[in-house]
């Protein structure tokens, strides 16, 4: 699936299509858990950057994102922010402890 029709084609990404936790689930880790370990496998499979993509709006997930280290892009990609987070040499998502 291309990321974006317009750009190039060699334009590959790794990272979150969607990331769903309950309301109730939500605070327990479970969102991190989850991030860190997509974090790892894209690390494995040797790539230096995760793309998340969230919907701007009070009460969604930027704050989630952004307290793990993921930065907008400045692209948008359906109505939604573009999220990137460098995996290159820095604690994080993704980096054993």
């Amino acid at each position: 699936m291309p990321w974006d029709p317009d750009r190039n084609a060699d334009d590959l990404r790794s990272g979150l299509w969607r990331l769903n936790i309950a309301a109730e689930a939500q605070g327990h880790g479970n969102g991190r858990f989850a991030v860190e370990a997509v974090c790892q496998e894209i690390r494995a499979r040797g790539d230096t950057r995760a793309y998340v993509t969230w919907e701007p709006r009070a009460g969604g997930p930027e704050s989630f994102y952004r307290r793990l280290g993921f930065r907008p892009t400045g692209e948008k990609s359906g109505g939604q922010t573009v999220g990137v987070l460098d995996l290159c040499g820095k604690a994080g998502p993704g980096t054993a402890p």
